[in-house]
């Protein structure tokens, strides 16, 4: 069994948080968002990663979305996710969180994903697709949420 989303633990989960932190902070920060790091930011990435590969051991391996897709080379499932985690359109989505925007829009991440997969050649089992990325991103939300708070309550004391 691959797992395609190891990739995001490597590469791209630190160069997914610097892109965002670079984002952000761009956007005239307060002293919150300031107290965040860009391991904050790693640690919702990893929760979503995490929401993720939990949903996907709950399926058969016919119905992963990765399932007949090669786990590496060019046109392999690392390369995809990792330009598809570094796109502008899905950084901005992601950033939402970070700037008190609500969550991640899931349509515009489906709409790239499809994109990006069929840029790759990656063939994606479709009806995996839209519970693939809505658990990601009520992890990753949940947790970005959690920090957010967590930076709130710290500031306090």
């Amino acid at each position: 069994m691959i797992e395609p989303l190891s990739v995001l633990a490597g590469w791209a989960i630190p160069k997914i948080g610097e892109s965002l932190l670079e984002i952000v902070s761009g956007q005239g920060w307060d002293n919150l968002s300031q107290a965040l790091t860009k391991s904050d930011v790693e640690k919702a990435i990893k929760a979503g990663e995490a929401a993720v590969k939990e949903w996907e051991k709950q399926r058969d391996p016919s119905q992963r979305l990765f399932f007949h897709a090669r786990p590496d080379g060019w046109n392999g499932v690392n390369n995809f996710l990792r330009d598809y985690f570094t796109h502008s359109a899905v950084l901005a989505e992601l950033q939402k969180p970070l700037l008190n925007q609500g969550k991640p829009d899931r349509e515009i991440l489906i709409t790239v994903f499809q994109q990006q997969a069929e840029a790759h050649t990656i063939k994606l089992n479709h009806d995996s697709l839209k519970p693939w990325i809505e658990t990601f991103i009520n992890a990753y939300f949940q947790q970005t949420d959690t920090y957010l708070k967590f930076q709130v309550a710290k500031q306090y004391y």
